[in-house]
Parts: C-alpha cells; structure tokens; sequence
C-alpha cells in the first residue's frame, strides 16, 4: 500500500500533543508563517482535557487536520501522523517545539536542520559517538516514501531504532538553504530527557535486539568511561 500512495510535493508537519495547549499553541504560531506554501501540518492528540481539542478546532491554517483519541504513546501517535502524510516529506515537531527563520516548503529536500535548545546554542553537527541517534529527530527531514512506522515497544527511543532500520533512507546532510536561515526550537524537558536513564538502557536493549553489536560496544564503553570518570570525581 505504501508504495502505491501519491506523494505530494512539499512539506508534512507532524505535531503530537497531549495536554500541553499552550506548547501547541506556539508550535501552531509557527507553522501557520509557512502556510501559503507547500506544507500540511498535522496534529495527533492522545485525548486531552486541558482545552488544547477546542483549540484545535479554531485552527485556520490551509492544510490542516487533526484527530484526537487514545494512544499507545508518542511513537504510537507519530505513527499516525506519519501515515496520514500526502507530501513527499516529513518533519516531526512535539507539541512546544518551533520552527523558525525561512525554509521554502516547496522545494524542500530530505536533511538535516539545525536545531536549538532553550538555551539557544544551535547543533550545527551531527554525533559520532555511535551510541545514540546522530540527529534530533526534530531536526530531520524524512523521505516519506522511503520509511516506515516507529516501534512502538520502545517508549522512549524508538527514534533510535527507527534510524538504525531505515539509515539508508535518512540523509544526514545539512539542507543547504535550511542550514542558512532556519532553526528548530526544541521545548526543554522532553519525555526523553526526563527520563534519561531509561532512554539509555532502551537504547542498549535496541542495539542487541538487532545485532548491532559495534552500537552495543561502543555504548558500553561511553557510559563506562562516564561512570568512571564520575565516580573518580566523587572519591
């Protein structure tokens, strides 16, 4: 079925949201600045109570949709959102998150944006440590056609596995014109950063579950130099 879908050209912001309305406020302030161009921006909310469903239906952005129900968790609504997608590209931004400064949605190409915390200090690199996604998620542009669904038996770092599964798909190259003018703010305190220790331990259980064994070396060897260095620190 997937390969026999038409794509659109340009441009699908996907928004997961749950009971964050002011977050998905700000995120919709930003998407509405590109939505004279090739873009569709696509909300999944879990079911919230705090307001955020009535919002959502005053929205006037042009192409624009939403549903609201029940989940299975974040990976489970990106899904969704993934699968409701009619252009040729994705970006995913968690509710709160912005994307700011000038990127022309109709001739957007898969790649990398640069992304930006609170603080403001922009990643302009991707990791190479081999021991963990080399990009935000939120800074990637997905080739819609090439993936697929994220695993949902990974709560907090099916971006990981999905990389790992579809690595020959993502390109991990600055968008030229994104690199220059462009930059997505992330909401601090994610899911993911919160609960940072399970993350890392997913992220372990990921690289054995498909024989990554270089991955799963080489992540054990970081947190060792790092829990090393911490408890030399301590003494």
């Amino acid at each position: 079925w997937q390969n026999k879908k038409v794509f659109l050209m340009g441009l699908s912001i996907v928004t997961v949201n749950l009971n964050n309305i002011a977050g998905l406020k700000k995120t919709g302030q930003s998407v509405a600045l590109y939505a004279k161009g090739a873009v569709e921006w696509i909300v999944i909310d879990g079911g919230s109570s705090d307001g955020s469903i009535e919002s959502l239906a005053k929205v006037q952005v042009g192409r624009f949709r939403y549903i609201s129900e029940p989940d299975k968790g974040i990976y489970d609504a990106m899904n969704k959102g993934r699968r409701l997608a009619q252009t040729e590209h994705i970006l995913f931004l968690n509710s709160g998150d912005v994307l700011s400064g000038s990127l022309n949605c109709d001739t957007v190409s898969a790649g990398l944006i640069p992304v930006a915390c609170s603080a403001g200090q922009v990643q302009t690199s991707i990791f190479n440590d081999s021991t963990r996604m080399p990009y935000c998620h939120q800074g990637i542009v997905y080739p819609a056609k090439n993936i697929g669904d994220f695993d949902i038996r990974w709560r907090l770092a099916s971006d990981f596995d999905h990389y790992l599964k579809y690595r020959e798909s993502i390109c991990l190259n600055w968008i030229e014109q994104a690199q220059k003018s462009c930059v997505v703010l992330l909401e601090p305190n994610g899911v993911s950063q919160v609960q940072w220790v399970r993350r890392e331990i997913e992220i372990f259980r990921i690289c054995i579950s498909r024989g990554e064994l270089f991955w799963a070396l080489s992540w054990m060897k970081v947190r060792l130099r790092k829990l090393g260095v911490r408890i030399w620190n301590f003494l």
